[in-house]
């Protein structure tokens, strides 16, 4: 008896120094996915506009020095001076903090933006893993929240949701669901893409024939549809909901503060992504089971 209660006191003892370094370990990979993130964020319109228009230039302000820049080339270098950054400076966001947000070569700003993306899915991976622990579900729902953040910046610096991550986060939704990982079965992951895609298609078209204007773009529609294969159906209706009235309340502030002039338009989806992200994580195990019990009081 005395052996048994040594030993969980000696596994209690380590426990928490070492879940303690697995989430250390686990916030520094998901800056590390983050500060990949925000190297898609940054090349990924560049080479698709490229592509688009057959974009043939040197200025810095339409594709950087380069005219076709790719995820893996040309290597991290500044945006303004075109220096080729040294290792030290593109660690994920100790970098940016120790050159308080500058470049250390022509000292032009680099962008709060790739620090948050970083910050953000650090944090996102670190909640994934207090939620899932170290498995796949884990690494599967980080994934999804990084590329998600992908979008939000892409969409609210260029107003483009790029078909190249949607798409894949579409079928990756399916394929969780078809492998068991999460709450949801294949039946509803389908569902949920398929309605997702439909209700905002007709939502788009009816604005279109009566006001004569584009109220959302089809890259809104697509990611409505992949979000549906992760969420399901059930929770595309709080999604949208809470996407349309924060998008509104944004729209209202900037108005008040006249940032923003009738007829503009707000990209709609960093606010799609947001409320994504706080619907998944009211789905994660420690939240979905209280979630479920609160319902069930009812």
């Amino acid at each position: 008896m005395m052996q048994n209660t040594l030993h969980i006191l000696l596994l209690n003892q380590w426990a928490m120094p070492l879940g303690l370094l697995i989430g250390l370990f686990v916030f520094i990979l998901g800056a590390v996915a983050g500060s990949f993130a925000g190297v898609v964020v940054t090349r990924l319109p560049l080479s698709l506009l490229a592509h688009a228009h057959d974009v043939q230039s040197s200025d810095p302000n339409v594709l950087g020095s380069y005219t076709t820049p790719t995820l893996a080339y040309p290597r991290s270098h500044c945006w303004h001076c075109s220096t080729q950054l040294r290792v030290i400076h593109t660690i994920p966001l100790i970098s940016y903090l120790l050159l308080k947000g500058e470049c250390s070569y022509c000292k032009k700003p680099i962008g709060f933006s790739l620090f948050a993306i970083e910050l953000l899915s650090a944090l996102w991976w670190t909640f994934c893993f207090l939620q899932y622990g170290l498995s796949g579900a884990f690494l599967v729902f980080s994934v999804y929240g990084s590329a998600l953040l992908c979008l939000a910046f892409i969409d609210g610096q260029t107003q483009l949701l790029p078909d190249a991550i949607t798409q894949p986060l579409l079928w990756a939704g399916l394929i969780t669901s078809s492998i068991g990982v999460g709450n949801l079965s294949l039946n509803l992951s389908l569902f949920g893409a398929v309605l997702g895609y439909c209700v905002l298609w007709i939502i788009s078209r009816a604005y279109l024939i009566i006001k004569g204007e584009v109220g959302l773009g089809d890259g809104d529609i697509k990611l409505v549809a992949a979000i549906g294969a992760w969420i399901g159906p059930f929770a595309l209706i709080a999604l949208i909901l809470i996407a349309s009235l924060s998008g509104i309340l944004a729209a209202l502030i900037l108005r008040f503060k006249e940032k923003m002039n009738p007829g503009d338009y707000i990209p709609f989806g960093p606010f799609l992504v947001a409320s994504a992200l706080l619907i998944q994580a009211l789905l994660s195990p420690n939240y979905y089971h209280l979630l479920i019990g609160k319902l069930g009081g009812f």
